[in-house]
C-alpha cells in the first residue's frame, strides 16, 4: 500500500503559516520588496508635495511684493506726506533762503520722492557749506543739518576783498556780520571757487 501524501489528500487543511527560514548570522536581511505601482505613488505624492510648497512660496512672494508696491504707492500720492518745510540746522552764517532754493524744485512732492542724495551734494556746493545731512522727517518735513566752513582770513585781491577757509575756498561775507581776521594781500589770481 502506498502511504498517504497529506499534500495529496483532498481533506480540508487549515491556513498554515510559513515563517520564513532564519538566516544565518553573516546573511543580511533581505529587505521587503515594494511593487512598481506603490513605489510610483510615493514619488507622484513627493512630486505634489514640492508642487504646493512652491505654489505656497510664490504666492507668498506675490502678496509680499502687491503690499509693497501699494505701500509705496500710498506714501507717493498721499496729500499728507507732500513736503511742507525744509528745517535748517547748525547754520550761522548760511541763509535758509539758499537751502529753500535747492528744495524748490521738490514743492508739491512726496517726500519720498526727493533725492536726498542729489539735494545733499547741490548744498554742499554752496560756499560756506563744508558738509551736509539731509533727512526725511515723517510725516512731511525735510531736515538739513550743515557745517559750516570757517574763515581764516581775508583775501584782498583785484576783484574786491572776500574771506577764504583753510582749504583755500573763497567764501562771500555774510551781511551784518563782523570778522576779526588777518587780511591776506599780493594774490594775483584767484580761481573759481578755490585760491
Amino acid at each position: 500500500m502506498v502511504p498517504r501524501n497529506p499534500e495529496s489528500v483532498d481533506e480540508p487543511v487549515e491556513d498554515q503559516t510559513v515563517e520564513p527560514e532564519e538566516s544565518s548570522e553573516n546573511e543580511a536581511p533581505r529587505p521587503k520588496r515594494r511593487s512598481r505601482a506603490v513605489l510610483q505613488g510615493a514619488r507622484i505624492k513627493r512630486r505634489g508635495s514640492r508642487i504646493r510648497v512652491l505654489m505656497v512660496v510664490v504666492l507668498i512672494a506675490a502678496a509680499v511684493a502687491a503690499v509693497a508696491w501699494l505701500t509705496v504707492g500710498y506714501f507717493r500720492s498721499n496729500p499728507r506726506y507732500r513736503l511742507a518745510a525744509v528745517e535748517l540746522r547748525g547754520q550761522k552764517h548760511l541763509g535758509k533762503s539758499e537751502i529753500e532754493a535747492v528744495f524748490k524744485p521738490d514743492e508739491g512732492r512726496s517726500i519720498y520722492t526727493i533725492p536726498l542724495d542729489e539735494r545733499r551734494r547741490q548744498i554742499e556746493e554752496i560756499s560756506w557749506v563744508h558738509h551736509a545731512s539731509v533727512s526725511r522727517v515723517m510725516p512731511n518735513e525735510i531736515w538739513v543739518r550743515v557745517e559750516e566752513r570757517v574763515p581764516v582770513a581775508f583775501l584782498w585781491s583785484p576783484k574786491g576783498a572776500s574771506m577764504v577757509d583753510g582749504e583755500g575756498v573763497l567764501l562771500d561775507a555774510p551781511p551784518e556780520t563782523y570778522f576779526n581776521l588777518p587780511v591776506v594781500r599780493g594774490v594775483a589770481q584767484i580761481g573759481r571757487a578755490h585760491v
